[in-house]
């Protein structure tokens, strides 16, 4: 029982930490690449908040 909720535990961490990158990628080729303002990308950093 322990072993499976560590499994668990582990895969959805995992999971999130990929839509964290995702997410930080956008916002990065965004103000990099795009130039974009501070207004477009905001709710982006929101999310990684």
């Amino acid at each position: 029982m322990l072993l499976a909720v560590t499994v668990g535990v582990g895969l959805t961490s995992g999971v999130l930490l990929i839509l964290q990158a995702y997410h930080l990628s956008h916002v990065v080729n965004a103000v990099f690449l795009e130039h974009a303002p501070l207004q477009q990308v905001k709710p982006g950093l929101w999310i990684l908040g």
